[in-house]
């Protein structure tokens, strides 16, 4: 039977009451609906809270990081907690510089991260007797920088402090400094003697990387190792002397100084690590002490003046190619010990001996 326009009327109504009492009315009375409403804008109004903070905590923490700078003539500074002040950076042009002890009535106890790092112009830097610590790479790339004076006062120097500091042949380091730390020296070109205080007990590595004119080197008896890449580079390196305590010298630690003609290794020594001698191409005496157990690869790699070296019946490990191209090297090894398989294993001339 077909249902007259008024019928379909009538159903089309009922259908748009049903759509509009869904959409619209029934939100607006039933709990359920109404309390996940509630539930994403209480959700809401959390996240935003949160973002806040965190913007307000990110805000507090750069204040922290980047306190704030001060200027006081050609000097920049910040103030530390203990309300003493902190070089942060010079703009002037002076060649001779005698750093002020006090800065606006505050007095200065700290050269910061890279305040001078790039200066072209500085030749002399007199650090004051009120300063304790010496921030990272303070005088990195000081290319003129010739000489500096840092007084007993100084009690902690950070990271690559004078690297690439070319021009640089004097330095007056601290009585009491116990640290030589890393890259602290390295790329001084020009740098022939430093006097290390009696105090140091630690060199880091690459401390005297590539300081290509570096004659020669007294390390203090309290040093107990020789780092990776320490001397690594010093072309012009031809006096060194290893107190008795030191037990390890770490890879890379001389190689290629190329003018290191003599070493005596003290007795302590347990470990001669990767490329620790490598390419020093005029060594032609060096000992290996009783203690060592371990020769690590490349270790008199290209030292092609070594006639003769005695392997102690200790050693229990010779890294790969440790005598590689050591063409006129005559090892003397213990009947049966390790150094002898090893010298039949890579064809390399030896003489056993019955300790």
């Amino acid at each position: 039977m077909q249902k007259k326009p008024s019928q379909w009327w009538g159903i089309i109504g009922a259908l748009l009451g049903t759509i509009i009492y869904t959409v619209f009315i029934q939100p607006k009375y039933d709990p359920a609906v109404r309390q996940k409403d509630e539930l994403n804008r209480s959700i809401q109004r959390i996240v935003a809270n949160m973002e806040q903070s965190r913007k307000e905590a990110a805000a507090d923490l750069l204040a922290v990081l980047r306190p704030t700078v001060y200027t006081a003539g050609d000097y920049q500074y910040t103030i530390l907690k203990d309300g003493t002040a902190e070089l942060a950076s010079y703009t002037g042009k002076e060649k001779i510089l005698e750093i002020p002890d006090v800065i606006d009535g505050y007095p200065l106890t700290g050269i910061g991260r890279k305040c001078f790092s790039g200066n072209e112009t500085l030749l002399r830097v007199t650090v004051p007797e009120s300063v304790t610590s010496i921030g990272t790479q303070a005088f990195d790339s000081c290319t003129a920088l010739q000489s500096v004076y840092l007084p007993d006062s100084v009690e902690d120097m950070s990271t690559f402090v004078f690297s690439h500091c070319t021009s640089l042949t004097a330095v007056r380091l601290p009585a009491g400094l116990t640290d030589i730390s890393m890259g602290m020296f390295q790329y001084c070109e020009s740098l022939q003697n430093i006097s290390l205080p009696s105090s140091v007990d630690h060199i880091d590595w690459m401390a005297f990387l590539c300081c290509s004119r570096l004659s020669g080197i007294t390390i203090p008896d309290q040093v107990t190792y020789i780092p990776a890449c320490a001397f690594g580079g010093c072309r012009s390196l031809s006096r060194v002397f290893i107190p008795e305590g030191v037990t390890g010298i770490g890879d890379g630690a001389f190689e290629a100084c190329v003018s290191l003609r003599s070493l005596r290794l003290p007795d302590q020594i347990e470990r001669i690590g990767a490329g620790a001698f490598m390419n020093c191409r005029n060594l032609n005496s060096i000992n290996i002490p009783d203690h060592v157990t371990v020769i690590g690869k490349q270790a008199f790699s290209q030292c092609f003046a070594l006639k003769s070296l005695t392997l102690p019946e200790s050693i229990s490990e010779i890294g790969e190619s440790a005598f590689e191209k050591c063409d006129l090297l005559s090892l003397s090894v213990a009947s049966g010990s390790f150094s002898e398989q090893y010298c039949i294993e890579n064809n390399i001339l030896y003489t056993a001996r019955r300790d």
